[in-house]
């Protein structure tokens, strides 16, 4: 902990600006999670062929593992607490975005990038070439997993008792406004 406070304020004095990305779906990035944990596909291109694969009948999933599953859900609070009392201290705030103020509507998310460019003092140096790298990743980089979590045997059951221990998890990062 006492290293942790130091790599902070260390941070901070360099001028460091410090960013927290985070997801409201927690159950959705922990199922996530597994489901590249059980099939392999780490990224969008494993998972396109994986994914293929699964749909066609090919390739079958395992069962989530439900108890790894829980502890990452348990572990990820844990952490996210850790953070929230590291930063309280802090004399400059973090900027916290979650993924899904990003990713759910293209066109919120190209603001939301803006208000985090802003945020870093960054400005892109080539507008168009920007927009076109925005584009590609607000709208094709995904894996796109909830199109397979069918195939997993046991989905339902790993998904209601997910739901269930997060409904316990009450914090939440406080999201970051920009004018």
């Amino acid at each position: 902990r006492q290293r942790q406070m130091c790599i902070r304020d260390r941070s901070s004095a360099l001028g460091y600006r410090h960013i927290i990305l985070d997801r409201d779906a927690e159950v959705d990035r922990v199922l996530s999670l597994e489901l590249a944990q059980i099939t392999g596909a780490w990224g969008s291109k494993d998972a396109k062929r994986i994914y293929r694969e699964i749909e066609e009948g090919v390739r079958e999933c395992d069962p989530i593992n439900i108890p790894r599953a829980l502890h990452q859900l348990h572990i990820c609070q844990n952490r996210r607490l850790e953070l929230a009392a590291l930063l309280t201290a802090q004399e400059h705030a973090p900027f916290v975005v979650y993924f899904e103020e990003m990713y759910s509507d293209p066109d919120a998310g190209r603001k939301r990038i803006g208000q985090l460019l802003d945020f870093l003092e960054i400005s892109p140096d080539d507008p168009v070439e920007y927009n076109k790298l925005l584009t590609n990743a607000l709208l094709h980089q995904g894996q796109n997993s909830a199109r397979i979590m069918a195939a997993v045997p046991n989905i339902k059951d790993a998904h209601a008792q997910l739901e269930k221990k997060a409904e316990e998890m009450t914090f939440r990062f406080l999201t970051t406004e920009i004018a």
